[in-house]
Parts: structure tokens; sequence; C-alpha cells
């Protein structure tokens, strides 16, 4: 599992990612992990914004929770057919891990686009409910402030 970190910046959020991408969300599968409720989505990348990302136009994005049971401070579920705005980092050392694989960083970089803005879909919600990362980003400049 990835750990649960707060962040007050961007930069911080990708110093833990190695890229940040553009997806559509597809099919979710559910399972277990060492334990843990997980759900397993297939995402078909639309654009890597930064870094570098290994596989091909398709990953897997692994998320603690399901339908069922949602993680305390865990980012929201990807739904199918939604588009998101995503900072991962690959998933190695679990028991499913695989070279395609990868998880939300921190839980907390994820972004899902409606209408023309993303919405914050991460569990970054420190001790006292405040969020420091903003809570939506306008969709025309949301790749510049997130690798500024």
């Amino acid at each position: 599992m990835n750990y649960i970190k707060s962040y007050s910046t961007f930069a911080a959020l990708r110093a833990d990612s190695s890229a940040i991408v553009k997806v559509t969300a597809g099919e979710r599968k559910t399972s277990e992990v060492d334990g843990l409720p997980v759900t397993v989505t297939t995402a078909t990348v639309n654009k890597v914004v930064w870094g570098e990302l290994a596989g091909g136009p398709v990953i897997e994005l692994r998320q603690v929770g399901n339908t069922d049971t949602v993680g305390v401070n865990t980012s929201r579920l990807l739904e199918s057919g939604g588009e998101y705005l995503v900072f991962v980092v690959p998933s190695t050392g679990a028991t499913d891990a695989s070279p395609n694989r990868y998880l939300i960083a921190g839980e907390a970089g994820v972004y899902q686009l409606q209408a023309d803005q993303y919405v914050f879909r991460g569990g970054n919600v420190p001790p006292g409910g405040s969020r420091p990362l903003p809570a939506t980003l306008q969709g025309a400049g949301a790749e510049a402030i997130v690798i500024s």
C-alpha cells in the first residue's frame, strides 16, 4: 500500500511521483492485498503530462478500498468512464505488483475532470480538516499548474 501523506504543494506531490498522467478510467476489479480491500481500475492513458510511465497506453491503478469499504483519508475510487489527472507511482513490493500497475501518489494525487475543471478526489485531508492542495483546477491551465 502507498502511504497516506499530506501535501501542501504540487512540487512536493511531484517529488513522490514518477509521472503525472491524464487517463480515462475503465473496468474495475476488486480483491484483497495483505488483508486490505483494493480496487484495480484499468485506465487508458490519454497523455503523459510529466515524468515517465512504463508500459503501453493502458495501465492499472490500484486504490485502497472498494465500493463497500472506503478507507479513511484515501482517494475516492475512480469511476468508469471518468477522466482524471493523476499523480502516479509504480506499485512495487506488494503481492499483486506488476510492471503496468500504479498507485495514486500519497493517496492525494487525483483530480477528476468535471465540465471545464478538475475536482480534487484525493484523501489529502490532514488533522483539522483543511486541505492544502486546491479543491479545483481550471481544465485549460491544470497541466501548467501541476508541473510548475
